[in-house]
């Protein structure tokens, strides 16, 4: 047993939060082994699929895919890499245009003392009820939305629509 995984996904990380195109990237190790890299939303629906990835005959291969997402019905979802002969590999991801109408990447803000996901949200966003968009793209940190705490570093959704 080698000590590389057959499949490895290596952008975007556990909870990325991405836009369109979404831009995969990772490693195979099943030498002449062919799959497909697919982007699912929430209820796992497929949004989008390459064409085939697949490694050299002799060993692994990085490869890198750029698939056009044309809407996000959920706000969060999951990278998949299928290979052929069952090997697999997922990511779970948030959607930025999910979470904003004019999603351009996104912020970070550390949490001080006595504040709130909705005082956050009120600054960012201009609107306190927004605090449920800070909490989805921080659900692997913020298990609580009543609890944050200070140094915590939470991203946003950047929205141009808004000037955020």
């Amino acid at each position: 047993m080698t000590r590389f995984p057959d499949v490895d996904i290596r952008q975007p990380q556990p909870f990325d939060m991405v836009g369109t195109p979404v831009n995969v990237a990772g490693m195979i190790n099943i030498a002449d082994e062919p799959g497909t890299v697919v982007v699912l939303d929430a209820d796992g629906n497929e949004l989008a699929a390459s064409g085939t990835v697949s490694a050299t005959t002799l060993g692994a291969r990085d490869f890198g895919v750029s698939l056009d997402v044309s809407s996000f019905p959920t706000q969060t979802g999951t990278i998949v890499v299928k290979m052929f002969g069952g090997a697999s590999a997922e990511v779970p991801v948030t959607f930025g245009p999910g979470l904003v109408a004019s999603y351009d990447g996104y912020g970070v803000h550390v949490v001080t003392s006595g504040e709130t996901l909705s005082g956050i949200a009120a600054d960012i966003y201009q609107d306190e009820n927004a605090w449920p968009l800070i909490a989805v793209a921080n659900r692997d940190i913020v298990s609580d939305p009543n609890l944050i705490f200070p140094g915590q570093e939470l991203r946003f959704a950047v929205d141009t629509s808004k000037g955020v």
